[in-house]
């Protein structure tokens, strides 16, 4: 994993997007696929 060890969130925000991408992409299809189990 990553650890902050003085680091400014910039720092390792080039690490950390992609899975902060992947990881709001994954919630966006949970949603849609448990609101269409509403209807």
């Amino acid at each position: 994993g990553i650890l902050l060890k003085g680091n400014g969130l910039m720092d390792v925000a080039p690490d950390l997007w992609p899975v902060a991408l992947f990881a709001v992409v994954v919630l966006v299809v949970a949603v849609l696929r448990y609101r269409q189990t509403l209807d």
